[in-house]
């Protein structure tokens, strides 16, 4: 979190949110947190092929990632090049546009319908799997 931990720990608190928010920091070993997610968004604005994607699809987490100029949206099984200038569900997974609270609030509710939830984490599974292959089954251990 860097220099914004103290910030965002307050504003959490404010809202009444430190039940439902983990500032976990750095860890060695995500897998035992994200497991217990139940879909994993990522806003980075810069993230060429991002591993926590990957990490996370392989957990059957539906992700939401921000659609940077490379990177996720090949992942998520859009065309290299591919740049969403606003909430798009694609076959992995759902793109948002970047700096968009908007879109993150979208996706959110997005998830809150089980069908959705069900088909996404499948979809992530089936991803992950591609990528990593056999190597994906000795995360989900």
């Amino acid at each position: 979190m860097g220099g914004l931990s103290a910030y965002l720990k307050a504003l959490s608190k404010r809202l009444g949110l430190m039940d439902r928010v983990l500032f976990a920091g750095y860890l060695t070993n995500p897998y035992a947190v994200i497991a217990k997610a139940s879909f994993f968004i990522s806003t980075s604005r810069n993230d060429s092929f991002p591993n926590a994607l990957l990490e996370s699809m392989a957990l059957a987490k539906p992700c939401v990632f921000t659609s940077c100029d490379s990177g996720p949206a090949e992942i998520m099984g859009k065309a290299h090049h591919f740049k969403a200038h606003t909430l798009t569900e694609s076959e992995y997974g759902v793109l948002i546009t970047e700096c968009s609270v908007y879109d993150v609030a979208a996706a959110i509710k997005l998830f809150e319908d089980e069908s959705m939830l069900e088909k996404h984490s499948q979809q992530s599974l089936l991803r992950a799997r591609f990528y990593l292959g056999e190597g994906c089954n000795r995360i989900l251990e």
